[in-house]
C-alpha cells in the first residue's frame, strides 16, 4: 500500500526497512551512511509537496470534523446543565407566580365585600360569642388594612427614589420613570425585591451608561435598604403597633412553614397571629382585659344582619 504513494513508488522499501532491521539487530555490512546515502539519491522534495497537496484537504475535513463534533458535546452538555438548573427555577419562579395570583384574587374578592364574609363567619360562631367574634374579625380587618397602607407608602417611597437617583446620579434621562416604578413593585417582595429591580437597571444602564453600573448597583440596594430597614419598620410600629423584632421574627417563622409566601406575608399573618393572642387568650383565656393597650381596644362593629351580637 505504500508504493502506492508517488513519492514513494521508486523507492526500494524492503532494502531500507530490511537494512534497518539488519541495522537495529546489529548485523555487519549495512551502517546509517549508507541508508543515508541511499536515501539521499532520491529525488524525494516534488513528491512530497504532491502528496501533501493530496492529503491536506482530507486531514482539513477530519481535523474541521472533530473539532465540530467536540464543539457539539460540550454544547449538549452545557445545555444539557443549563436546562437541568433552568427548569426547576422555571417551575418554582411559575408555581410562585400562580400562588400570587391566587393571593391576590381572594384578597380582592374579600375587601370589595368584607362585610359578607364577616357576617358569614359570625353565623357559624356559637352565639355566645359572636360579639367576640366580631371584635376579633374587625381587628383582623383594620390590621390588614394598615399593613395594606404601610405597603403602599413603602413601594411608593421606594419608586420614587430610586427614579430619581438613577436619573440623577447614574445618568439615565429616558427610562428613569420606569426603572422607579419597577422599583416601587419589586419592593413589594421582601429579599429578592432588589434583585428584580436590578436586572433591568443594569440592562439598560449597559447601553446607556455602561460607566456608571456600580453606581446603578448602589442605588438600588441603597434605596432597598432604607425602604426595608428604617421606612418599613416605622410605619409598622407607629400604625399597627408591631416592633421591628417582630417582623423579622415572622419572616423566620412563617418562612419556614410556608415559604417565599410566608415571608412575603409575614407582617400582615403576624398582625394576625398578635390580635388572635390578645383577643383570645389574654382576653378570654387567662380573662385580663387590662394588660392589653388601649390603642389596641377596638369596639364590635355594627351589622346589618339580623343574627348580629349577643
Amino acid at each position: 500500500m505504500l508504493n502506492e504513494i508517488p513519492f514513494l513508488k521508486n523507492v526500494d522499501l524492503t532494502a531500507i526497512f530490511g537494512s534497518s532491521y539488519r541495522l537495529g539487530a546489529g548485523a555487519d555490512g549495512v551502517t546509517s551512511l549508507d541508508i543515508v546515502r541511499y536515501l539521499r539519491r532520491i529525488d524525494i522534495d516534488p513528491h512530497i509537496t504532491q502528496f501533501v497537496s493530496v492529503i491536506q484537504p482530507s486531514l482539513t475535513l477530519n481535523l474541521s470534523q472533530s473539532v465540530l463534533q467536540d464543539i457539539g458535546g460540550r454544547l449538549l452538555s452545557a445545555l444539557g446543565t443549563v436546562g437541568g438548573s433552568v427548569i426547576p427555577l422555571l417551575g418554582g419562579l411559575a408555581n410562585f407566580l400562580l400562588s400570587m395570583l391566587i393571593v391576590i384574587f381572594i384578597s380582592m374578592y374579600f375587601l370589595a365585600e368584607p362585610g359578607r364574609y364577616v357576617d358569614r363567619i359570625i353565623l357559624y360562631t356559637p352565639v355566645g360569642y359572636r360579639g367576640r367574634m366580631r371584635t376579633i374579625l374587625h381587628r383582623i380587618d383594620e390590621a390588614i388594612r394598615a399593613w395594606l397602607k404601610i405597603t403602599g407608602v413603602s413601594m411608593l417611597v421606594a419608586g420614587i427614589l430610586t427614579g430619581v437617583l438613577l436619573l440623577v446620579l447614574a445618568d439615565l434621562p429616558t427610562q428613569w420613570a420606569a426603572l422607579g416604578v419597577i422599583a416601587g413593585v419589586a419592593s413589594f417582595v421582601p429579599n429578592f425585591g432588589p434583585l428584580l429591580a436590578l436586572i433591568p437597571a443594569l440592562l439598560v444602564g449597559a447601553v446607556q451608561s455602561p460607566d456608571r453600573l456600580l453606581v446603578i448597583v448602589l442605588i438600588v440596594y441603597g434605596v432597598s435598604f432604607v425602604q426595608s430597614q428604617v421606612v418599613s419598620p416605622i410605619l409598622a410600629n407607629e400604625d399597627m403597633n408591631m416592633p421591628p423584632v417582630l417582623i423579622l421574627i415572622g419572616q423566620i417563622v412563617f418562612g419556614i412553614f410556608f415559604g417565599f409566601l410566608g415571608i412575603m406575608f409575614a407582617v400582615p399573618l403576624m398582625a394576625i397571629l398578635l390580635v388572635l393572642l390578645d383577643e383570645v387568650y389574654v382576653k378570654d383565656v387567662l380573662g385580663d382585659r387590662e394588660s392589653v393597650p388601649d390603642e389596641l381596644i377596638i369596639e364590635p362593629m355594627e351589622t346589618s344582619e339580623t343574627y348580629g351580637t349577643t
